[in-house]
């Protein structure tokens, strides 16, 4: 999951370096945004779930 959200990372880089049209720069920052979220209620979750508190 870490190795999709830093590959995401590098499309939108990518796509504002090469001037790309603003959908798709915008597209990947919603991928990469929902991505990071999901990874983090996936980390914390499972933290939760076995017991462990921030």
């Amino acid at each position: 999951m870490d190795t999709l959200i830093f590959a995401g990372m590098f499309f939108t880089w990518y796509a504002m370096v090469r001037e790309r049209p603003r959908g798709g720069l915008v597209a990947g920052w919603w991928v990469l945004l929902l991505a990071a979220l999901g990874l983090f209620a996936f980390h914390v979750g499972g933290d939760l779930s076995l017991g462990l508190s921030f």
